[in-house]
C-alpha cells in the first residue's frame, strides 16, 4: 500500500472546538465522520462486485451484503454481512472438492471448483485516495453536521 499525503485546512480550530466537548460526544462525532467516509469505500466495493448470471432477488445479491459499521475504537469497519460469506469464494476461488459419501451423494462425487475473481483488493486500492480526498475536503463540514446531530439528541 502506498503512502498517502493529505492536508486538513482549519484543523487547529476544529481541534480546539472538539477539545471543549466531553469525550463521549467527541468520540461519537468522529465516528459519524468515519462512517460517512466509509460510505465512499462501500460504494467502490459494491461497484466492483462481479455479478453472476442468475435470477436472484435483489435482496439476495452480494451487492446488498456490504455494510459499514462502527468500530469499538471509534472508527468504521467496511465489510460483508454474515450472509455474504460467499464473497470469499469469489475473491479467492475454490479447488475441486469430492464428497465423503455421507448423506445422499456417493463418495468421490465431484463438486467442481470456482476460479477466483478478485475484486476486493482492487476496490480498496482505488477507493482509498477517493476516501482520503473526501475526508480532507469535507472534514469541517462533516464535523459541523455531526455536531448538529449531537445537539438534536440533547434537545
Amino acid at each position: 500500500m502506498a503512502n498517502i499525503d493529505y492536508e486538513l485546512k482549519g484543523l487547529p480550530e476544529i481541534q480546539k472546538l472538539l477539545a471543549q466537548l466531553p469525550a463521549d460526544i467527541n468520540k461519537s462525532i468522529l465516528t459519524d465522520v468515519m462512517l460517512k467516509t466509509g460510505g465512499i469505500v462501500k460504494k467502490e466495493i459494491v461497484g466492483r462486485i462481479p455479478e453472476g448470471n442468475n435470477n436472484k432477488r435483489s435482496g439476495n445479491k452480494l451487492t446488498t451484503k456490504v455494510k459499514v459499521v462502527k468500530s469499538e475504537t471509534g472508527g468504521a469497519l467496511i465489510g460483508f454481512k454474515k450472509s455474504g460469506f460467499y464473497a470469499r469464494f469469489l475473491e479467492f476461488g475454490t479447488k475441486v472438492r469430492k464428497t465423503l459419501g455421507r448423506g445422499r451423494y456417493k463418495a468421490g462425487a465431484n463438486r467442481g471448483s470456482m476460479t477466483s475473481k478478485p475484486f476486493l483488493q482492487s476496490a480498496h486500492e482505488s477507493a482509498t485516495p477517493k476516501a482520503v480526498s473526501f475526508f480532507s475536503e469535507n472534514f469541517a463540514k462533516l464535523i459541523n453536521n455531526a455536531i448538529k446531530k449531537q445537539i438534536k439528541k440533547v434537545k
